[in-house]
């Protein structure tokens, strides 16, 4: 039982990857004593130890401790402060299991006192992927807020009084004549799109990057489609009808000019 005993220890010390493959632990490049895990409830944590040397088992800051059960209270000696929790075998090449239970998650541990000279973990902690999940929803929930907000005073900005000898009403259309734009103007920053009374439905508007064409977004003011953009060459679309707005080179200027 012992040389059994002595060969599980010496397994999981050399190849702990090979038996917990989904548990292997990241050592910190400043030191590797120091590792990390990914936190999964149904996962068992490998922790390597050594006699006379403490290992801090460090929960997540917002963790409070509730309950710690141990296997083997005799051969292992244990504390706790706060979110840590401090583990110190007696002697080489034993093994317990350890519950941890917090107000938060469980950690089921597997305890490893490893041979004389053999690797053991100062500190091990873990990270935890919802919460990261969770950082970058807000996050994302913030930047798309952020740039609501800032659509919405460009839109303030473009529906501010013009001043017409400052805007620029030189563009040509063609395409399916129902959805034409009555009129097409920018001042330099935004571009005014007024549609046809007889189009019922926004059209889908592109602007062309090259040979490629991508979606702009563009708000509703009146009877115009405001854009935060000025563009050499934008596409309008509704349904299967296409037309094509181009700037022209040379300013004529007037109402008619893009007919």
């Amino acid at each position: 039982m012992r040389k059994l005993l002595k060969a599980i220890v010496a397994v999981a010390v050399m190849a702990p990857a090979a038996l917990f493959a989904e548990a292997e632990p990241m050592p910190l490049p400043t030191d590797n004593r120091l590792v990390v895990f990914s936190y999964d409830a149904n996962q068992t944590y490998t922790v390597l130890t050594l006699p006379g040397m403490v290992t801090d088992i460090h929960l997540h800051e917002e963790e409070r401790l509730l309950h710690a059960a141990i296997g083997d209270s005799i051969q292992w000696q244990t504390s706790a402060a706060g979110n840590h929790f401090f583990v110190k075998p007696i002697k080489h090449e034993i093994a317990t299991s350890l519950t941890l239970v917090t107000d938060r998650r469980a950690y089921q541990i597997s305890l490893i006192s490893s041979p004389k000279g053999g690797k053991w973990y100062q500190r091990v902690s873990w990270r935890y992927p919802e919460l990261v999940m969770a950082i970058q929803a807000q996050q994302k929930a913030k930047e798309e807020a952020e740039k609501k907000e800032t659509e919405r005073l460009e839109s303030l900005k473009a529906s501010e009084p013009m001043d017409p000898a400052g805007l620029n009403f030189n563009y040509h259309v063609t395409g399916d004549e129902k959805i034409r734009p009555s009129l097409v103007m920018d001042n330099g920053v935004h571009t005014w799109i007024r549609m046809p009374e007889t189009v019922k439905e926004l059209p889908a508007l592109f602007v062309y990057e090259g040979e490629k064409t991508a979606l702009v977004n563009y708000s509703v003011r009146g009877d115009y489609i405001v854009v935060q953009r000025t563009a050499d060459k934008f596409l309008l679309r509704v349904g299967k009808r296409e037309a094509v707005i181009e700037k022209e080179k040379t300013r004529r200027g007037g109402f008619l000019s893009m007919f």
